[in-house]
């Protein structure tokens, strides 16, 4: 099976609510229609005709904001539902217009159709910039610390006051995804520490356009095999299967609960090698891959990623140019933040003030959005590195 390695650190966006949405936005998403002509492969889904034959479609939807017929009609009543379907249709207009619009045109003139697998470490449950980047790819495996959490049931949704709890976790789970692009570290453990991440992955994957049609928690083999596993005392991740409606291709997601340093990478280092190549994303990893710590998983990215798309927190620039021919979007000129002050590199700040073929960025990625200049790099792996790594 081959896989993309896509390191990629993405940006947010300001959670303003401008009135004169409100009214076609609901109306829109009310009819499953995009608010913004983007393209087919982020289209808002037509609300399917039935949910009763799929409760994990429909529960994705009910998490999504969606309005249903049938099952979940009666939980779409509760107070606290409808306010959070209003903010969220007003807040995805935002997104739709400030982000996933130029980002899928940037894909498109940079980055091309990609059909590999994706690798995804340090992702953690950001199903919106690994899909928004690679909505043609089979599976996907994203890793993070956070908890996987319990599948939400039809059953669940019935009581209020737990659907009143989901909504929450969900609103203060994406509330740094909307803003900043990326999940903020030190809060994820107060944000999925009751529901773990599913809820919020199923949202956004409904959201981004998909139907989800299966869920069920699973284990990896160091041979590359991913096994069902339904202990919860055991499991390892969660395997999500979904399709763009009206395809019959069916793609699927994997969140695996993993730590990649060094001391606990080479299990789960063999699962991914023996299932690769890849397309490899890293996305706002707080410098991960420039730690000595960490150097394991750069070996494994150098091994089993045919393509790295990243920012500045991704693989070192020094490392990357050497394995892989590197193009530069964007601008560059050192990492924002007191505590990132650590990981300069004055080698990609000088390609960036000198080499005036760069193309800039017509959206905002990774850690100081907003606030700094963004910076994207797509390393395709070398002839000779491809020659160098066959068996």
């Amino acid at each position: 099976m081959r896989f993309v390695i896509f390191i990629a650190f993405m940006t947010g966006l300001n959670s303003l609510i401008i009135p004169q949405y409100l009214k076609a936005t609901d109306e829109k998403i009310a009819q499953g229609s995009p608010i913004l002509e983007a393209p087919s492969s982020l289209q808002q889904p037509p609300a399917p005709e039935s949910k009763q034959d799929n409760s994990a479609l429909a529960v994705a939807r009910f998490l999504a904001g969606f309005p249903q017929e049938g099952v979940c009609a009666d939980f779409e009543k509760f107070s606290r539902w409808q306010n959070y379907r209003s903010t969220f249709n007003l807040r995805w207009t935002m997104v739709e217009k400030a982000r996933i619009t130029p980002m899928i045109q940037w894909r498109e003139a940079a980055l091309g159709k990609i059909t590999l697998p994706v690798f995804y470490p340090m992702g953690g449950p950001d199903v919106f910039n690994v899909l928004t980047f690679f909505p043609d790819s089979p599976e996907y495996i994203l890793v993070g610390l956070e908890r996987i959490g319990n599948i939400v049931t039809l059953e669940n949704l019935k009581k209020e006051e737990v659907t009143n709890r989901i909504i929450t976790q969900l609103e203060q789970g994406m509330d740094s995804l909307f803003q900043r692009s990326f999940f903020i570290t030190k809060d994820m453990s107060r944000d999925f520490y009751e529901r773990g991440v599913l809820p919020t992955m199923l949202a956004l994957i409904a959201r981004l356009g998909y139907d989800v049609l299966d869920i069920k928690f699973v284990s990896y083999t160091p041979e590359g095999k991913i096994i069902e596993n339904s202990d919860s005392s055991t499991k390892q991740g969660v395997e999500i299967a979904f399709r763009k409606p009206g395809s019959e291709k069916i793609q699927k997601l994997y969140y695996f609960r993993q730590n990649l340093h060094n001391s606990a990478i080479t299990p789960f280092a063999q699962f991914i090698e023996a299932r690769g190549p890849f397309a490899v994303m890293f996305k706002s990893s707080s410098y991960t891959p420039h730690q000595v710590g960490f150097s394991h998983l750069v070996d494994l990215v150098r091994k089993c990623g045919e393509l790295v798309l990243q920012d500045d927190s991704g693989i070192p620039y020094n490392y990357l140019k050497e394995h892989w021919d590197v193009a530069l979007y964007g601008t560059y000129t050192k990492p924002y933040g007191e505590s990132f002050q650590a990981y300069g590199q004055p080698d990609l700040a000088c390609m960036y003030a000198t080499d005036s073929s760069i193309q800039p960025l017509n959206f905002r990625i990774g850690y100081g959005y907003g606030k700094v200049p963004s910076c994207i790099q797509i390393a395709r792996k070398k002839v000779s590195e491809k020659a160098e790594n066959k068996p």
